[in-house]
């Protein structure tokens, strides 16, 4: 027979020992001692960093997502961090998805690191209904990203993918910091509709305090229509009352009721908005019985408009004792159960 074909079968092979149809492998291919080492230790390594890599994704996707708004804000504002709510329902697919196949993704596990986690239910008559009404949700899936006051930094509605969901929140975040570090330039302008459009859009995302100096710098102007000039008191009354500042509030609203008496034009919307605004101040400032007379008053004179229904709905809940935001001592929006309450959203 001819020479025979060299044949190496090294996953085969135990070093020293030839097996039929092989040759010994030259010394030039043999490793030595330092090369299985080396081997052995980039191995080693390669292993070690994917071990560390699958433990990290599983802590974090492990990170709980809370399903208490109290419990959510108390955690952001002792470690000041923002919150990720995940609003859903349980007919929604696009939700179910959304929770399935875009927040366990390594792009929105880092993304969402360093916030505090909320789902919630917007079906649950409860803190899920709460904020949804709260923060004007009308479309699901809906993602908010609020500040430890309760800010909206950003709502990005409807079901992306994971980078454009991260995305979305990064420009939606940075267009208010944009707009919150214009404030100063803004409130310089003498520029009332810059100022005015601003101030609503700071208003819906219930940076009140910044709206309310909006506000005020439009109504110190004093070139003002009547009926222009009392919804600037009706906005800045709801505006301050976000910000906490309850006097404020009581005051502009109270000179929004004399106002309405100069208005050319018949709004009765706007009317019951004032009146019910009465009863938001007294709720958030913790004065429960001037709360309740004051939805009692409500009710009697404003029986067929469309914010009736929650009215009645407050009083029943004052009356059983459910006082979202409504404390023996004032609430502000640095408090949880105020944070929770469906009378902290704007009342634009």
């Amino acid at each position: 027979m001819g020479d025979r074909q060299r044949v190496y079968l090294p996953q085969r092979r135990l070093w020293n020992r030839n097996y039929p149809g092989e040759t010994e492998m030259p010394a030039s291919h043999k490793p030595n001692h330092f090369t299985i080492a080396r081997c052995t230790l980039i191995v080693l390594i390669v292993f070690c960093a994917l071990f560390a890599g699958g433990n990290a994704a599983a802590r974090a996707e492990d990170a709980p997502w809370l399903e208490d708004a109290d419990l959510a804000f108390a955690q952001a504002q002792e470690h000041d961090r923002q919150i990720v709510v995940d609003l859903y329902a349980d007919w929604c697919v696009a939700c179910r998805a959304l929770q399935t196949e875009v927040f366990p993704t390594q792009i929105m596990q880092k993304r969402l690191a360093n916030m505090v986690r909320l789902r919630l239910d917007i079906m649950d008559q409860g803190q899920g209904t709460d904020l949804m009404a709260r923060y004007s949700v009308r479309k699901l899936p809906t993602t908010l990203i609020l500040s430890p006051a309760g800010i909206r930094l950003a709502a990005v509605q409807g079901f992306m993918g994971p980078e454009a969901l991260a995305e979305a929140m990064d420009q939606e975040i940075a267009k208010y910091r944009r707009m919150r570090g214009a404030l100063d330039k803004v409130l310089e302008s003498a520029q009332p509709e810059l100022q005015k459009r601003v101030a609503q859009d700071l208003h819906q995302r219930l940076d009140g305090a910044a709206a309310a100096q909006l506000y005020e710098a439009i109504l110190a102007s004093g070139e003002l229509a009547a009926d222009e000039r009392l919804q600037l008191l009706f906005f800045a009354a709801d505006a301050h009352r976000i910000a906490g500042d309850f006097e404020r509030a009581a005051t502009r609203n109270q000179q929004a009721h004399q106002a309405e008496a100069h208005a050319t034009v018949h709004d009765p919307d706007l009317w019951a908005r004032i009146d019910l605004l009465d009863y938001y101040i007294a709720r958030n400032a913790g004065d429960c019985e001037q709360a309740e007379g004051l939805l009692k008053d409500f009710i009697a004179e404003h029986p067929g408009t469309r914010f009736a229904r929650d009215a009645r709905r407050f009083l029943r809940d004052l009356r059983r004792g459910e006082r979202h935001g409504c404390q023996t001592q004032a609430a502000t929006l640095g408090e949880p159960a105020a944070l929770r309450s469906r009378a902290h959203r704007a009342l634009l």
